[in-house]
């Protein structure tokens, strides 16, 4: 291989790698928003609903730098195979963690409503279903950065305990805004940010998918077959 083709490479594999931190950094700051946003309803913290909300604009930013990073790498060197998935599972991760702090944005929204009013006791019952999000974004997230096509085999069943919290959940609310109708406004709200907390699961499960289309090749979205690992 002659040094021009070891420098090219070698600058393919930096523009890459600041491409993967710019997406790495994306995901701090979209997860301290769902935090922000989370603790501000639960804790009745307007201030740190207000700041999920400005924050996101950060994470805004970052998609829209990604997505340029991303599009200067195809056309500079035109990737294939391997490389080409790595570029363009990157750029789609970006997009997911785009739209998570959208919905962390969309629960402050809902929770400085909901701290406006007389409290009420069912907020806190959000709290082991964002524990359980919280971790399958910081894991997924965790697994795309290193590779770890295992870790990320295991989302669907992470996914199927999300989906019967959040209906659990949902049931035990819509039974209070039956029987309390005087904090109507305030139980539907909360039914909204359950929902955006199942929603940012999906979007942890498919930052996984990603992972394992970039490292194995194989897109086991809706059901596709499992690499072996």
């Amino acid at each position: 291989m002659t040094d021009g083709s070891n420098h090219i490479l070698k600058q393919f594999e930096a523009d890459l790698q600041k491409l993967k931190t710019d997406v790495l950094t994306m995901g701090s700051h979209a997860q301290e928003n769902l935090r922000n946003a989370v603790n501000g309803l639960i804790n009745r913290d307007v201030e740190l609903c207000n700041r999920a909300i400005v924050d996101d604009e950060d994470v805004d930013r970052l998609e829209i730098q990604v997505d340029r990073e991303g599009m200067m790498i195809i056309a500079k060197y035109s990737p294939v195979a391997r490389d080409l998935r790595r570029v363009v599972s990157t750029m789609k991760v970006s997009q997911n963690l785009e739209r998570l702090s959208d919905q962390a944005s969309n629960i402050a929204k809902r929770a400085r409503k909901i701290a406006a009013n007389a409290e009420i006791p069912e907020t806190i019952a959000l709290q082991p279903l964002f524990e359980l999000v919280a971790g399958a974004v910081r894991d997924s997230l965790e697994a795309f950065s290193r590779g770890d096509v295992k870790t990320a085999l295991t989302f669907d069943e992470r996914d199927e305990e999300i989906d019967s919290i959040y209906k659990d959940i949902s049931k035990k609310i819509t039974k209070r805004l039956e029987q309390d109708t005087t904090h109507t406004k305030d139980y539907v709200d909360l039914l909204f940010i359950v929902r955006f907390l199942e929603r940012i699961g999906d979007y942890a499960v498919n930052i996984a998918e990603d992972a394992v289309y970039s490292e194995s090749a194989v897109d086991i979205r809706h059901g596709g077959t499992h690499p072996k690992v």
